[in-house]
């Protein structure tokens, strides 16, 4: 020890002045170093008489100080940041791989949701209650003036002054149908059952001159309750294979975008197209929790446009899910948006799930 002394200092960023961590300290030509602590500061053990200290750190030059004899106070060291040159890159094109189920990370991936969908689904809690709010629009898109100009309809009127031009970007849309349902809703797994009270309804009534009624059984008909996590999702009267299904990648392909972080939490977004285009198969994106849950935190969905879908042009859902105080994900919202092919009746149909519309008109 008598053989010894003890120089401390600190590291810096030259430009910044902000204390560097994990900077290697050592002796040149000696056997043993430090790192600077999260301050930058450092404590290393030298020999007496003159001596070279080396200082490295990835993305900075490395240093070399020298250290006289009679030095043993504290002295301060500033990096900078080393900078390359890249060589020209030459960009050539190459034959696009084969999907391939084997080893690929994304299928990895969606194997781990679908093997969490009995923890992860809708009925994985024994007892469930929450509260709906369920809004069904019926919006009309350039009305004729045959309704406009009508002297039967001129105590409603001023639905036409009333227009919607949030919806659809660039259109303006006439409000002529609204019903508001608020309930609340009892889940039992085991026996099975379910149980809605309904606490509030409200809507236009046109009296005589249209079946409000009728109109609210039909919109009723045409949404369904979509569940990601089932194995086939029903909408608009059509069985479609959901993404997680258990022979979900049989049919599909996955492709992982990015991962991104959201209110401190890690998300995957995971993209899925159908193997063949044409069969009743969605594509969209969604975004798995890092977790180790592997839940969905929020998905967008559509059909193919080769696939027939009869009346139906286009539509989209999209779901966001929240996380319970069980610590499981539950839906929060879901928004479901078709438009009908151009014929007679109402070409164009919206409908977005708990707060429904529907949209007719020319698109």
């Amino acid at each position: 020890m008598c053989q010894t002394r003890t120089i401390a200092g600190v590291v810096e960023d030259s430009l910044s002045r902000a204390p560097l961590s994990g900077v290697s300290v050592r002796v040149l030509n000696g056997g043993h170093g430090v790192l600077s602590d999260g301050a930058g500061n450092f404590h290393i053990r030298i020999g007496i008489g003159k001596q070279k200290l080396v200082f490295s750190a990835a993305g900075y030059q490395t240093q070399t100080v020298d250290v006289s004899g009679e030095d043993d106070g504290r002295i301060e060291v500033l990096f900078s940041k080393a900078y390359s040159t890249l060589k020209d890159v030459v960009v050539t094109t190459r034959r696009k791989a084969k999907y391939r189920n084997k080893n690929n990370p994304a299928v990895e991936l969606i194997r781990q949701v679908i093997a969490h969908k009995a923890q992860n689904g809708p009925g994985a809690d024994g007892y469930l209650s929450y509260e709906q709010y369920e809004k069904t629009r019926m919006l009309l898109d350039k009305p004729p003036k045959l309704i406009v100009d009508n002297k039967l309809l001129k105590r409603y009127h001023f639905m036409f002054e009333n227009r919607d031009t949030v919806i659809i970007p660039g259109k303006s849309l006439v409000p002529i149908y609204i019903e508001e349902v608020f309930s609340q809703n009892y889940y039992r797994k085991q026996p099975s059952k379910n149980k809605k009270l309904i606490l509030g309804r409200k809507g236009v009534d046109y009296g005589e001159f249209i079946d409000m009624k009728g109109i609210s059984t039909i919109l009723n008909r045409l949404y369904e309750d979509i569940n990601i996590y089932d194995n086939t999702i029903t909408a608009f009267t059509m069985q479609f294979v959901s993404p997680v299904a258990e022979l979900a990648p049989t049919f599909y392909m996955y492709f992982i975008r990015d991962t991104v972080e959201e209110n401190g939490q890690r998300l995957v977004e995971l993209y899925f197209t159908p193997r063949n285009p044409e069969d009743l198969l969605f594509r969209g994106t969604m975004y798995i929790t890092l977790d180790g849950n592997y839940a969905i935190r929020r998905v967008e969905l559509g059909a193919s446009k080769h696939v027939n879908l009869n009346w139906i042009q286009d539509f989209n859902v999209k779901q966001d899910f929240e996380k319970g105080p069980s610590g499981r994900y539950h839906l929060s919202n879901s928004d479901v948006i078709a438009t009908l092919v151009r014929g007679r009746g109402c070409p164009v149909w919206w409908e977005s799930g708990r707060s429904r519309s529907i949209i007719c008109g020319t698109m």
